[in-house]
């Protein structure tokens, strides 16, 4: 059935049990359709235009993913940057270029933050297209709302832990 949605929380709460493990396991975040996650407190954020803008995001291209507590977000950060780095139409050099280099940084074992914090913004200013200039957005927020989940997941500490776990 087709269903017209107010905000993230109402989405999610209308999955039914069974079918996903989202309402099993609770959410944490969602992320918009110009690929900004929102922090916990925003997920009741009304799926408008001015209710987007005022938490500090867009409803982009209309696409809501919400993602349950259990979620890897640096896991769902390196299949974006990926999907991102094929999705470059390779026009422009700091979409071409970053969007290989992020993708490149993400797949390492321990992630450097401040050159990819560096990157994003490069990519920000100067790429040509929206693809560019969003490509950063996912990184950003999660650093921004959910610092902690890329400081377990990817410090230097936890490296041989890590990498095992995104082999199975």
């Amino acid at each position: 059935r087709t269903r017209v949605y107010d905000n993230a929380a109402e989405f999610a709460s209308d999955i039914p049990t069974y079918a996903h493990p989202l309402r099993r396991a609770g959410y944490q975040t969602a992320l918009s359709g110009k690929m900004h996650f929102v922090g916990p407190d925003q997920l009741a954020l009304p799926l408008t235009f001015e209710g987007t803008r005022a938490a500090g995001t867009s409803l982009g291209s209309g696409v809501v993913l919400v993602y349950s507590e259990s979620a890897d977000l640096g896991d769902a950060l390196v299949r974006i940057a990926e999907f991102f780095r094929h999705e470059s139409c390779g026009q422009c050099v700091p979409c071409r270029v970053g969007t290989a280099k992020a993708a490149e940084l993400m797949a390492r074992e321990a992630w450097d933050t401040g050159l990819l914090k560096e990157l994003a913004q490069t990519m920000q200013d100067a790429s040509i297209c929206g693809l560019g200039q969003a490509a950063p957005n996912p990184l950003l927020s999660v650093l921004k709302f959910f610092p902690h989940e890329l400081q377990t997941s990817f410090d230097t500490e936890n490296t041989e832990t890590q990498s095992a776990q995104r082999k199975t």
